[in-house]
């Protein structure tokens, strides 16, 4: 099945470690990439309850905060994303709970109500971290 490397967004909230300049231990987002914290940032979901990857780094940066009001650094979960067959969707449906019939993942893609591409996934064994990047933003 196609894959895809894309990113998702870390809050203070839901925890691992990172360090911060001063080499202090902080927290980083440890399951955010569960089908169980599905719109728990921001309520909602444009496509409803699932996993939201995007391959454009400023729109995970959105979702993503700095752990400790004391510093500027942010992280960011760059992930394999099983894509399979992708339905393609430029309009919001915010009840599903799966891809259409016969897909395995929405596309979501950039145009009238999308100003980035989202991939979401509605399967925790569709995604997998492989980078943590810990960035300052300026």
């Amino acid at each position: 099945m196609p894959s895809r490397l894309v990113a998702t967004s870390s809050k203070t909230e839901e925890a691992r470690e990172m360090r911060t300049d001063d080499g202090t231990a902080q927290l980083v987002n440890a399951d955010s990439g569960t089908v169980g914290k599905a719109n728990s940032k921001t309520g909602w979901g444009r496509f409803g309850a699932g996993i939201y990857t995007s391959s454009t780094s400023s729109k995970s940066d959105d979702y993503s905060t700095s752990p400790d009001p004391r510093t500027s650094l942010k992280a960011m979960v760059l992930n394999k994303v099983v894509v399979g067959k992708g339905y393609k969707m430029t309009q919001d449906n915010t009840s599903l709970t799966a891809p259409p019939a016969g897909f395995d993942s929405v596309l979501a893609e950039k145009g009238t109500r999308l100003n980035h591409d989202e991939l979401v996934v509605y399967v925790n064994e569709a995604i997998r971290p492989s980078y943590l990047v810990i960035y300052d933003e300026i």
